[in-house]
């Protein structure tokens, strides 16, 4: 489904800074995987979510979405293929406009954007059933700026319009970060459920071991801007959290 050959990035290129973050990366995610990054700081894993979302073009390698070479699309192209929901609630939504005018951006990602007839009732309908999924009223609340709303109801806003049009693959990075317990287990429950439901490939980061191993379906570890290990589902369902970070402890 998706594939990544020999990918490198360079950060910085032509400047004192220059930095090598991915080097000749090789990974393979299957159609409907739910697939986990672990990683420390630096090891590049943003820096891949970056590059498969378009936001940052390889230096050598090739990016493959159902076989289909998408390593020149831009950002905007990879759109319709690709999308994300960031560990700041407060970069992935619009604090100064509403709920509803939050959604409409979103709905027409991919497209030219505006808001003409956004407020037309069938969209407004659609909307309306996406957010009664959160079970936290919402749906009642559309015209109610995102500014007003919490960091966990804004982070879950952002999960919804992450999906408001198809996508192949949904790259979640770190979702939790900023979010208090209450709040993490209900993003990661609803991000659970429309990944299971749609049947979407997924690939998440997180440094939450517990969730790792609750959630993915194979668990791959990344440092030096390569893949160096890989847990499937068989052998990470008997595995604590602290016996996780173990065997990573190696590497």
């Amino acid at each position: 489904m998706l594939t990544l050959e020999n990918i490198d990035v360079t950060l910085g290129k032509n400047t004192k800074r220059a930095r090598k973050v991915l080097q000749g990366l090789n990974l393979t995610v299957a159609s409907g995987e739910f697939l986990v990054l672990l990683g420390g700081n630096g090891a590049g894993k943003s820096t891949l979510f970056n590059m498969i979302a378009g936001g940052i073009a390889p230096d050598a390698g090739k990016l493959c979405i159902d076989g289909q070479d998408v390593t020149a699309m831009s950002q905007a192209q990879r759109a319709q293929a690709v999308s994300k929901v960031m560990q700041d609630p407060m970069q992935g939504t619009i604090a100064q406009m509403s709920i509803l005018e939050n959604m409409t951006f979103a709905y027409r990602r991919g497209q030219k954007r505006g808001l003409s007839l956004y407020d037309n009732q069938a969209r407004r309908e659609l909307f309306q059933d996406k957010l009664r999924l959160l079970g936290i009223g919402l749906e009642k609340r559309m015209h109610d700026q995102v500014s007003g709303l919490s960091g966990g109801q804004r982070q879950a806003l952002s999960m919804i319009m992450a999906m408001l049009q198809p996508a192949k693959i949904l790259l979640l990075d770190e979702i939790t970060a900023a979010l208090d317990p209450a709040s993490t287990a209900a993003v990661m429950d609803l991000a659970n459920h429309i990944v299971r439901e749609q049947r979407l490939t997924c690939l998440m980061i997180t440094h939450d071991m517990a969730h790792a191993i609750q959630y993915g379906d194979r668990l791959v570890w990344i440092k030096d801007g390569q893949c160096v290990k890989s847990i499937d589902a068989a052998t990470k369902a008997n595995m604590t959290p602290a016996e996780l970070m173990q065997v990573f402890a190696g590497f």
